[in-house]
């Protein structure tokens, strides 16, 4: 007798429908196919079939088995056992018995294992131990068992009760769909979700508004270059600013030769090349870590030129037509250049007004003694 073999459902159908004395069915679930056969066998052989199953929301999501394949044991009177968290399934049809495993629907298409090593050919003795803990005498059968011993499992029967509440939680709560989930369970073993952000780095993007009659005041080209109705606060020149884009480059180049797009889910990436990936993370992330300690300092310095520099570029076309809201915080005709200088930058109109036609002060109560800066 083979010892090893494959028990499919089928199967398993197929030799219960061939009990001439009894059957015991002992499994966490089983399918339509296997219940109906059970229904048959229960018919042909009255009291002599056994049925005990872990009928749980539990098992019912992991796909051991089918609920309706319950109700179809329910409806047509054969009684279920129930066995929390069973898990190894027992086959006996007359003398010959099986210690077989059904995989979750969850895992593995139990219809397509013709070739699955899942069973184990039980001998006389094993099939005669496992019956009599499953099917302990009765006092009929045996005159020297005043009593009836308890079934090592299976001790209470599933209730009328019990199917309907389960069918109901079902209902609220149903399981997914097995064949999807099983597709996606072979995608994600080869395929893993990436989430990967680098954020700080374009310090050359960072700008402040200007007033609309400062755009076209600077003189010289390169300020030109950064003035566009706002103002670059860290040049194109800037050292801070290329080795923030080098380690920007590096993220992106990092993301193009190991991520691939699976919108609108995210970023995917081969798991086999988890390890390459990781170990280029940690080297930018790194680099990180050492321009984030030095970034600080050397910013303030580049925000502190950037200013000094738009400064001088403006500081001409503001002393030749002073804007009206720069007039406003001053008590003379004209602001002084320091004044012009620390004045902050936000007004939004003024108006050209004449200049006087001396560089002498106009104003009949000065008394102070030169009048040529007032």
């Amino acid at each position: 007798m083979t010892v090893f073999s494959t028990l499919t459902t089928a199967g398993i159908a197929g030799r219960i429908q061939q009990a001439n004395e009894r059957v015991v069915y002992s499994a966490p679930g089983l399918t339509q196919e296997i219940a109906a056969s059970l229904v048959a066998s229960a018919r042909r052989l009255p009291g002599r079939v056994v049925v005990i199953l872990d009928v749980s929301g539990q098992c019912a999501r992991l796909g051991y088995g089918q609920f309706d394949a319950v109700t179809l044991l329910h409806e047509n009177g054969v009684v279920v056992r129930q066995q929390d968290g069973l898990r190894i399934g027992f086959l006996a049809v007359d003398e010959t018995g099986y210690a077989f495993n059904l995989p979750p629907l969850l895992v593995e298409d139990v219809t397509e294992m013709h070739r699955a090593c899942n069973a184990i050919a039980l001998d006389a003795g094993q099939v005669r131990r496992s019956l009599e803990a499953l099917l302990p005498p009765r006092p009929a059968d045996s005159a020297s068992s005043p009593t009836t011993a308890a079934p090592e499992i299976g001790r209470t029967t599933i209730s009328s009760t019990a199917v309907e509440k389960m069918r109901t939680e079902l209902v609220a709560n149903p399981p997914q769909k097995f064949d999807l989930a099983r597709k996606v369970s072979v995608f994600n073993a080869q395929v893993e979700f990436v989430e990967m952000s680098l954020t700080g780095t374009h310090v050359r993007r960072h700008t402040v508004q200007l007033p609309p009659e400062l755009v076209f005041a600077a003189r010289d080209a390169e300020t030109q270059r950064r003035v566009q109705a706002s103002f670059k606060v860290v040049g194109e020149d800037s050292a801070l600013a290329k080795e923030a884009k080098a380690i920007a480059d590096k993220v992106t180049a990092l993301r193009k030769g190991y991520l691939r797009s699976a919108e609108p889910l995210g970023s995917i990436m081969l798991r086999a090349r988890r390890g390459d990936f990781m170990a280029i993370v940690g080297t930018v992330r790194a680099e990180v870590d050492a321009f984030r300690v030095s970034a600080e300092a050397r910013l303030q310095k580049e925000i502190d030129r950037s200013r000094q520099k738009l400064v001088d570029a403006l500081l001409p076309a503001v002393k030749q037509a002073p804007p009206e809201k720069l007039r406003a915080q001053v008590s003379g005709r004209s602001p002084t250049t320091s004044r012009r200088r620390t004045s902050p930058i936000g007004w939004r109109r003024y108006s050209q007004r004449p200049r006087p036609s001396s560089t002498r002060c106009a104003s009949t109560s000065c008394s102070r003694a030169s009048h040529t800066k007032c």
